[in-house]
């Protein structure tokens, strides 16, 4: 894995009030740290709303909380959505 020195791998870990699907941990506070979370969206043309509906589940349940934690104030967060073999991805 290209991140194994820098950052740690989490899923389904409890963190705000709610459980991320998968966030990259840094090991170091000048890192950045990663979340993303994902739904399914059944057809491609709610692909978007279901991406921006999960970037803003990342807000609204304070996911984050585990980075903040770990001082880590530098977040990407991402929005995924799928659709049998398409993609649709929000930040």
């Amino acid at each position: 894995m290209l991140l194994k020195d820098t950052h740690l791998v989490e899923s389904n870990r409890e963190s705000g009030y709610g459980r991320f699907d998968l966030a990259l941990l840094p090991v170091n506070e000048k890192y950045y740290g990663v979340i993303l979370e994902s739904k399914r969206a059944d057809d491609e043309a709610h692909l978007e709303a279901k991406a921006l509906e999960a970037l803003a589940q990342i807000d609204e349940l304070s996911y984050v909380a585990e980075l903040e934690k770990r001082r880590i104030n530098k977040v990407w967060k991402y929005g995924i959505a799928f659709c049998g073999k398409r993609v649709c991805l929000r930040g």
